[in-house]
């Protein structure tokens, strides 16, 4: 059975980590316990009703822009999570104008050092080509361009600042393990990566090593470039050190139909060699600052103002996670005296605000817990429809042949059927390609 982590991302997002929550008087002694109740209810629902998949729930903070999150998560307990992530902070520096020196760096590691797993600086081989940033820059692929002829240069920086973050975690006694990120326009390019990245890391530095992590951004964000990015992993496996392959990460993969193909290849056998597969998304802690709900791979607005399909949603969260709330009020209270402002608004409502001034215990718990049970509520539904997917059932389509060729993965067991699968399948899933710059590029040499 698949070992699957959910790693939530932003958990800020969703609200608890707030200092009118910090600095109140019931914070340790409910708001924290309250908190954690909802993940505890969260993991054992997802344990019980999950069938194919063994399914885990970790958080990420970013040690650049979140630093003190460490103590935060501390305090919180962790929110009970089954493990911590801890990101670099790398693209925020770059994409800020910050200069990423040796200095800030070592600065961040000791930030990482409170996680289980932290991410390596990696430097990405990509110019950009547009002179104003765009809303959606990440998800972009039109506004950059992959520069191969800085490639070599940029595996071997990325391999060299792992050596360095590995050893700040040896010399200061932590036991966190680095994942290597793994970057490439093509599977060849990524394994290629791969290769320089080790080629600058001894024996001794791969006890630090946790596993891998294949990134999009040098590729691209569909199904296709999933499958490209999840063929250079079963090739890495084939001649990497054993640490690597303890774990094999996606970076901000948290849809639907980018995850099918994974969850497709590891039941086909193609994964096997990774004792687990985690990914991290921001997708669903992300919807309650903008009054959206993602379900069952779709995304829609509940409204800004009180409503039946709202009522409907916030009711079946108070019931998921009602041994959480219940202590402190039915629903009917909860929505009415706490949730809803006084014109019946939600969205852009004071509610932890007026929640605070009221001194009211109920009340400030309730408000904490609003916030978070919203966010993951919509978490445990995306781990149940993984396993729902996991048993052959897709869901989030994007086109009947889109989803019979992805399907066809349940059959790839070895590369011979991959390269199969490409020559047959490949022209009906979605894609979005990074441009390179040379003329040629894609799956041609990697699969002639």
């Amino acid at each position: 059975m698949l070992n699957l982590e959910y790693v939530v991302s932003a958990i800020g997002m969703a609200g608890p980590i707030n200092n009118a929550f910090m600095k109140n008087e019931y914070y340790k002694s409910d708001i924290v316990p309250a908190l954690c109740e909802v993940v505890d209810i969260l993991k054992d629902s997802v344990h019980e009703s999950s069938e194919n998949t063994d399914p885990s729930v970790a958080v990420l903070f970013n040690a650049y822009t979140e630093k003190k999150f460490p103590g935060h998560l501390d305090d919180y307990q962790n929110f009970h999570m089954d493990k911590v992530y801890a990101d670099s902070g790398g693209l925020q520096m770059v994409t800020t104008g910050k200069a990423v020196t040796d200095e800030i760096k070592d600065v961040i590691y000791g930030v990482q050092s409170y996680a289980d797993y932290a991410m390596c600086f990696d430097d990405i081989p990509l110019e950009s080509v547009a002179l104003v940033r765009t809303r959606n820059e990440r998800s972009n692929v039109g506004n950059k361009v992959f520069n191969q002829d800085r490639f070599d240069e940029t595996a071997i920086a990325t391999g060299l600042n792992i050596k360095r973050q590995v050893e700040y975690f040896q010399e200061h006694g932590a036991a966190t393990k680095v994942i290597i990120i793994v970057q490439g326009n093509t599977a060849e390019d990524m394994v290629h990566w791969y290769r320089k990245v080790e080629e600058q890391l001894t024996p001794a530095h791969f006890d630090n090593i946790g596993g891998i992590a294949v990134a999009d951004t040098c590729m691209g964000n569909k199904e296709l470039e999933t499958i490209e990015m999840l063929t250079a992993a079963h090739e890495i496996a084939k001649f990497c050190n054993p640490s690597s392959k303890k774990q094999l990460h996606l970076l901000g993969v948290g849809s639907l139909p980018r995850m099918a193909p994974v969850l497709y290849l590891q039941k086909a056998g193609f994964l096997s060699d990774y004792e687990k597969i985690s990914y991290d998304s921001s997708s669903h802690t992300v919807c309650f600052n903008y009054g959206l709900m993602k379900l069952n791979g779709t995304c829609k607005s509940l409204g800004t103002y009180r409503n039946f399909k709202l009522d409907q949603v916030m009711r079946d969260i108070y019931n998921t996670f009602k041994p959480a709330f219940e202590k402190y009020g039915s629903y009917d209270w909860v929505m009415n005296e706490v949730f809803y402002a006084e014109d019946e608004t939600w969205t852009f409502s004071k509610t932890v605000q007026r929640a605070v001034e009221s001194k009211d215990k109920d009340k400030i718990v309730t408000a904490a817990l609003i916030g978070f049970a919203y966010s993951m509520y919509q978490v445990k539904n995306f781990i149940q429809c993984l396993d729902t997917v996991a048993s052959g059932e897709f869901i989030g389509a994007r086109g009947e042949m889109n989803i019979a060729a992805i399907q066809q993965l349940r059959n790839v067991k070895t590369m011979e059927d991959m390269t199969k699968w490409m020559n047959m399948f490949k022209g009906y899933v979605s894609s979005a390609r990074i441009a390179r710059k040379e003329q040629s590029f894609g799956l041609e040499k990697f699969f002639g």
